[in-house]
């Protein structure tokens, strides 16, 4: 016996009563709108199964976990046997060639931080050893979390060259250099006294000390900039009993803060993600600890 798959209307007979078939021969068409309905209902049928498919497929997939990146496995957070859940992490790798720093700049210093301005870096944890980078990108939009003396704090990203021995969550310093000047006449910091508006150092003339007007360019945390009122080879006074010093030029080029008599610093906490010379005058800096 042969029964009709579906409902429908015979819409023609491709064989007669008493005649011959072969094994698959067509018997009849089927129409009407019963069977178009059947018809759309398997085509229905057909595409959930495809998709079912697919799912299936990428859960498959999904229970091979794969690293993003080639490096080391820094540590592993499952044992074998163990059950995990959806998003619950598996372990870390990093790869020291291509590490990151995130350190926080507060809004005071953050208008002088631009994306590509050279960093040097340093870290407790390889004592001696100094790093180089670039800032990558900084936040636009600041936290306050009730530290910096209640200033709001951007975060800054820093790609970090050559970052063999450091290790993802290590800290580290970071001084960002904000501004180069070549040839700069520099005198300690201390040397320098405010007179209101006007800026005096004492120098040594014929064995005895004389108080000298200035004019003070870049500033960081040891060196200030002199543009007039002093010149290369002069002793200055610097205030402190019994001490003085030659005041010196840079070599070929020196790095400073802009503003007679600030500072660019900032201070963060933040770790490593998963690395040049310096001349006689420290890099004028925002400074970082991340």
């Amino acid at each position: 016996m042969i029964n009709s798959p579906l409902a429908g209307t015979v819409e023609s007979l491709a064989v007669q009563a008493d005649g011959w078939v072969t094994q698959g021969q067509t018997l009849c068409i089927l129409g009407g709108a019963a069977a178009e309905t059947a018809i759309q209902q398997l085509q229905a049928q057909v595409v959930n199964d495809e998709t079912q498919l697919q799912q299936d497929q990428q859960t498959e997939q999904q229970l091979t976990v794969t690293s993003d990146l080639a490096g080391t496995v820094g540590q592993l957070y499952v044992q074998t046997g163990e059950h995990v859940n959806e998003g619950e992490p598996i372990g870390t790798v990093y790869n020291s060639s291509s590490m990151t720093l995130t350190i926080n700049v507060d809004e005071l210093q953050v208008a002088n931080v631009q994306p590509g301005q050279q960093v040097i870096i340093t870290t407790p944890g390889l004592p001696g050893k100094t790093f180089s980078g670039q800032v990558t990108n900084l936040d636009t939009m600041g936290t306050n979390s009730g530290g910096a003396g209640g200033l709001a704090t951007f975060g800054v990203n820093i790609a970090v060259n050559a970052a063999q021995g450091l290790l993802p969550g290590m800290t580290a310093d970071a001084q960002i250099v904000v501004q180069t000047v070549p040839d700069a006449v520099l005198v300690p910091v201390e040397a320098i006294v405010q007179q209101g508006t006007q800026a005096e150092v004492e120098v040594l003339q014929n064995g005895q000390p004389s108080v000298v007007p200035v004019s003070v360019g870049l500033v960081n945390d040891q060196y200030a900039q002199i543009t007039s009122g002093l010149q290369a080879g002069q002793t200055v006074i610097t205030g402190v009993a019994g001490a003085s010093a030659l005041i010196g030029q840079t070599e070929q080029s020196s790095s400073a803060t802009s503003g007679g008599g600030g500072q660019t610093t900032a201070t963060g906490v933040g770790p490593f993600g998963g690395g040049p010379a310096v001349p006689s005058i420290k890099p004028a800096v925002a400074a970082g600890r991340g």
